[in-house]
């Protein structure tokens, strides 16, 4: 019985010193459950982040396009707007905004509000919350793409009124 399991130990050692076993850890950013955590952003806060798609890179394809897929997730304590870009990146990119739950929010292609030709860029208002970014390539294009995220306040999430109210309310109650 001890042969055996001693033949069993030393033909795997045999094994294991004949042939390379490599096991590849997927990279930060490489899917939605590893992304690349961007954490909390507030008002006025921006984010850019420059990475390779190369498939040798090991991010692996999950949405979209052919192209390996790069995923940045981020947090909004409070309403805001959001511009998103590729604007800075060397080639043809695609670009997706999801949810917390992966569902798109919006993508772009070319000729985004930020950025023209093949860059891509999303500007969109998006409530507190989880969102993630994803950076690829179109088709099967890849390399130094270079993801923004700027956090702006949005116009429209502030109360209008106000101040017209007690101007009015000072200059036009007294009655003539």
């Amino acid at each position: 019985m001890k042969t055996k399991q001693n033949l069993r130990i030393y033909v795997i050692l045999l094994l294991s010193f004949c042939f390379k076993f490599k096991g590849y850890a997927q990279p930060v950013g490489a899917t939605m459950y590893n992304p690349v955590n961007v954490g909390s952003l507030a008002v006025g806060s921006s984010y850019t982040n420059t990475k390779n798609n190369a498939t040798v890179n090991g991010y692996g394809n999950n949405i979209g396009q052919a192209s390996d897929d790069i995923f940045y997730k981020f947090v909004l304590n409070t309403a805001a707007k959001v511009n998103l870009s590729h604007c800075a990146s060397g080639f043809d990119t695609y670009m997706h905004l999801l949810d917390a739950n992966g569902n798109t929010i919006a993508s772009n292609d070319d000729n985004g509000p930020l950025c023209s030709g093949v860059k891509s860029s999303i500007v969109t208002t998006l409530l507190a919350g989880t969102s993630y970014v994803v950076s690829e390539g179109y088709g099967t294009n890849s390399g130094n793409i270079t993801t923004s995220i700027n956090i702006q306040l949005d116009r429209n999430q502030i109360p209008t009124g106000f101040i017209d109210e007690r101007v009015f309310t000072l200059c036009f109650s007294k009655s003539i």
